[in-house]
């Protein structure tokens, strides 16, 4: 499914098949283990963790990032070379890719098994799907980052070594230091020129040499020793704390995101939306505080396409009548372009209260649409299935062997496992029949003794105690 940008552009993100899915996250990291001592210091993605032994989750390495660009910078402020890779992961040579990791791997059979597994039943026949035959890993997760800084192995070596410079990247996200403005340009060009030895190219809109005053004042997050205390104050469950500390200054942290020359504002959002989703048990009584809250993001839904992820988890936490109102017209209006959104507010949909039958027909126009996109359609099954009576079951049911996309035929087992168990138990029977790998859906949707329609990506909420 494409993913807007905050430009309005858009990015591919493939998700393969779940059991696919599977094997790709098992196979790059065993691979990233395997690799990571023959990896240089100043790669902060996807590296080892010596005391759990597996590979540590991004945003930890990307706050090591920060402070280690913030630590060699405040030691010796400097030049500052910020840029980052033109469509990265979808530009990336599988072919290379392979001989790359093959380089790194030539003295172990086992890696040099799983690698050709790898390209063979899954990278190729992943990047044909997409239209893009010998091009791009799926965008975005851990487990291409792994294959990615495999990928910048050279480029990072050679850029390590280049004097009167420090070089730093985090997945594409690269930042050079250099003793002076010539230091810097010469080491931009030697960049961009390995980088397109590799078929890699710098983003020229995200790319700025920065002077030693511009640096502090463009690329320093002044808020940070705010978000600092903030983690602090939520981490002593303080009730006083909390109320009279945390609280407001998260509120601050949240309005002052949305400034057009806040540098850091999506970022500031993402932190308050993610402390205010789980101080939910203590927030839920203060209506005024979560409405506002509320009415500030559906407002931004059509301008902030590529948020609606963190706007999602944010209304799950805090459902109520209005919000499922103004969800229901933004996926009946012209506002509704990208896809992405539309998967997005039908997954949130599904948490909320029962539906009308006027808000039923809209989900229906989108689950018998073959022209939408499967992702969405299954979400619209789901709600059909969970919120509209047996007449609705049981069209699903009808629509299945008609049904060629597996995810739609998974959508319409789950959203009929409410049927009558004597229509339900038939039905079942008949696809189990014909498609035994169906089988254990099945079994585990019969098992259930109350019906599931999600899985429950919220937080846990944090506990406050004590007195004020």
């Amino acid at each position: 499914m494409e993913v807007p940008k905050n430009n309005f552009c858009i990015r591919p993100a493939a998700r393969p098949c779940l059991k696919d899915w599977v094997v790709y996250h098992a196979i790059t990291n065993y691979l990233g283990i395997k690799a990571d001592s023959k990896l240089l210091p100043c790669v902060y993605s996807m590296r080892l963790n010596p005391k759990t032994g597996t590979l540590e989750h991004g945003t930890v390495q990307w706050r090591r990032f920060e402070e280690a660009f913030w630590a060699d910078f405040d030691k010796e402020p400097r030049w500052v070379i910020k840029t980052d890779i033109t469509s990265y992961y979808a530009n990336i040579n599988l072919i290379k890719l392979r001989e790359i990791i093959q380089g790194l791997f030539e003295d172990s059979e086992e890696c040099q098994a799983l690698i050709n597994f790898l390209f063979q039943y899954l990278l190729f026949p992943w990047a044909r799907e997409q239209g893009n035959s010998g091009f791009g890993i799926p965008q975005g997760i851990n487990a291409s980052s792994v294959l990615g800084n495999l990928f910048l192995h050279h480029i990072d070596a050679i850029l390590s070594r280049t004097k009167g410079t420090t070089y730093m990247r985090y997945v594409d996200d690269i930042r050079i230091l250099a003793n002076s403005e010539p230091e810097a340009k010469i080491a931009l060009k030697i960049l961009d020129s390995q980088l397109r030895e590799h078929g890699l190219d710098i983003n020229p809109a995200k790319t700025k040499i920065y002077s030693p005053e511009e640096v502090e004042k463009e690329l320093r997050d002044h808020r940070k020793k705010d978000l600092d205390l903030i983690g602090d104050m939520l981490q002593s469950r303080s009730r006083m704390l909390v109320e009279k500390g945390a609280i407001p200054l998260l509120r601050v942290v949240f309005e002052e995101s949305f400034a057009p020359n806040n540098a850091y504002g999506e970022r500031h959002l993402k932190f308050a939306l993610y402390r205010f989703i789980r101080l939910r048990d203590h927030l839920a009584s203060d209506k005024v505080f979560v409405t506002e809250i509320t009415e500030k993001l559906l407002r931004r839904i059509e301008s902030l396409p590529e948020l609606i992820d963190w706007f999602s988890r944010f209304f799950s936490a805090y459902p109520s009548n209005s919000t499922k109102a103004k969800l229901i017209e933004f996926l009946k209006s012209q506002a509704n372009i990208y896809e992405w959104q539309e998967m997005w507010v039908l997954d949130t949909l599904l948490r909320f209260p029962p539906f009308e039958q006027d808000d039923l027909e809209v989900f229906e126009k989108i689950a018998f649409d073959r022209n939408r996109h499967p992702l969405c359609r299954a979400k619209a099954i789901l709600l059909l299935g969970k919120y509209g009576d047996n007449h609705v079951r049981h069209r699903l049911a009808s629509e299945y062997n008609s049904e060629l996309d597996p995810l739609i035929r998974r959508a319409i087992l789950i959203g009929t496992q409410e049927l009558p168990r004597s229509e339900r138990n038939p039905f079942y029977g008949r696809v189990k029949g014909v498609e035994p790998e169906q089988g254990p859906t099945i079994n585990f949707l019969k098992s259930r003794r109350k019906p599931i329609y999600f899985d429950d990506y919220i937080p846990p909420s944090i506990p406050i105690e004590g007195p004020y």
